[in-house]
């Protein structure tokens, strides 16, 4: 990308690196990981006009999601319960938020980390 002129580098985390979400010690700090080196890659590259962000997604309908659900990991009525929006993100959001981070119309974003979550990051009640 450098030898190019520049370029635009989206990487996928989690909320799970942004909150302390039980049960996912492995997966939530892998996430959190992520989401540091999108900082610092941002910061070392931005002389060769390279952005470099991040989105976090919350619970997202995929076959994973629906696999959770089926087995009682997980309940859709707590997610839409959860969520201030009502409900877990499609696909489309998580792709609509890399899109947007990867097009010229963010050419002066870099090293931040999008929620993609309906809300769930700023609605710090938690139920009991």
């Amino acid at each position: 990308m450098a030898a190019h002129g520049g370029g635009k580098i989206v990487n996928v985390a989690s909320q799970t690196g942004i909150a302390g979400i039980p049960y996912v010690n492995a997966y939530g700090p892998s996430k959190a990981a992520v989401i540091n080196m999108t900082r610092s890659l941002a910061v070392e590259w931005a002389k060769y006009k390279i952005n470099v962000n991040c989105v976090a997604p919350c619970w997202t309908r995929t076959r994973r999601l629906e696999k959770a659900i089926e087995k009682g990991v997980v309940s859709l009525a707590e997610i839409q319960k959860r969520c201030p929006m009502g409900r877990p993100a499609e696909p489309e959001d998580v792709a609509k938020a890399i899109l947007f981070l990867a097009s010229d119309d963010a050419s002066f974003i870099t090293g931040i980390t999008l929620p993609v979550d309906g809300g769930w990051l700023a609605y710090g009640y938690q139920t009991i």
